[in-house]
């Protein structure tokens, strides 16, 4: 903390890697909301086209599901499509060479 408070005196203001600093610093400690300024901060100052301000504000806000939820996904997909198939919910999905889903007896 008190080393936070002396890298925030120095008002290096024109420096991105100071808000990097101040950002990671306050992350370390625990401090969200001084972080998020430092970061709010870093990205009015310095834009770069793959961290806007409104683009990572849009990301907090619409947090992505991950590859575990796509996966659950697709499986409720496959074990929806072969509970419908002749052989009933038992038969185990396979894929053809095309990418088609196909249940097997």
């Amino acid at each position: 903390g008190q080393d936070l408070e002396r890298l925030r005196q120095l008002k290096l203001e024109d420096k991105r890697q100071w808000y990097e600093a101040l950002e990671g610093g306050y992350k370390l400690v625990n401090d969200q909301q001084q972080s998020d300024w430092a970061q709010e901060q870093r990205l009015t100052r310095f834009p770069s086209p793959y961290g806007l301000v409104a683009m990572v504000k849009f990301q907090k806000d619409h947090h992505w599901p991950g590859a575990d939820a796509l996966l659950t996904r697709s499986r409720l997909i496959t074990v929806t499509y072969c509970s419908r198939a002749p052989n009933g919910p038992r038969s185990a999905p396979t894929t053809s060479s095309f990418g088609r889903i196909g249940c097997r007896p």
